[in-house]
């Protein structure tokens, strides 16, 4: 077996340059939140992140670079939850109830509300936005494959196409966000109604009551 022949002192530079980054990124999701994107700039970022402006610079070229940094943490962080919800759950139809509990959830956090509050003040360059969407494209694909896997196993309604049909439930659990920020609707409600309409569209008529009676039997 090899040795490890890490260097002490790089491994030290690239956590201490990790955990700048981290600070930049959450100081600038907080000044676009509080103060709005009229006042954002390099100065002012660097001034909350406590750091000077010649090191700002090295990390990122401007405030909208920062922002994304953060979408892109953000969306990793999702993913992440997700897989895990999948890891955890065996059964393809309790890990898509699960799925869009934690999509949910997400949504109802208060660092995503600051996040979302932080990019609705920023106006995001037509580059910006095109970046995020990319970043986002890859969320709809954790439900796409948990509805293939589970029409493998009989679990779903035949006649389900997963790449439509995961984007559908996706789409549905998005368009709840607003909502949910506003105070609307409540993340319960949200993840109940969402489930009720996606239990009756994927799951074969001869089981649906069964399925119905262990999510109240797990969700008590």
């Amino acid at each position: 077996m090899a040795a490890d022949r890490s260097d002490p002192h790089e491994t030290h530079i690239e956590i201490h340059k990790a955990l700048y980054r981290e600070r930049i990124i959450d100081a600038a999701i907080e000044m676009v939140a509080e103060d709005g994107i009229a006042k954002a700039s390099m100065a002012a970022l660097a001034q909350r992140a406590r750091i000077g402006r010649a090191t700002l610079y090295k990390y990122f070229p401007d405030v909208e670079h920062a922002l994304l940094a953060h979408a892109e943490r953000e969306v990793n962080e999702c993913q992440a939850a997700l897989r895990s919800v999948i890891a955890q759950e065996p059964d393809p139809v309790l890990q898509l109830r699960r799925c869009i509990e934690a999509l949910l959830h997400y949504f109802a956090g208060r660092r995503h509300q600051l996040y979302w509050a932080a990019l609705e003040q920023a106006g995001l360059s037509s580059a910006a936005a095109a970046r995020l969407q990319v970043l986002m494209a890859g969320l709809p694909q954790i439900f796409v494959a948990t509805i293939a896997a589970g029409m493998a196993e009989g679990r779903f309604r035949p006649d389900l196409r997963p790449a439509i049909h995961g984007l559908v439930i996706f789409k549905m659990i998005v368009s709840l966000h607003d909502p949910i920020r506003i105070g609307q609707l409540t993340e319960r409600d949200a993840t109940t109604a969402v489930w009720q309409l996606v239990g009756e569209g994927t799951l074969p008529r001869q089981t649906h009551g069964r399925d119905d009676t262990a999510h109240a039997t797990t969700s008590g």
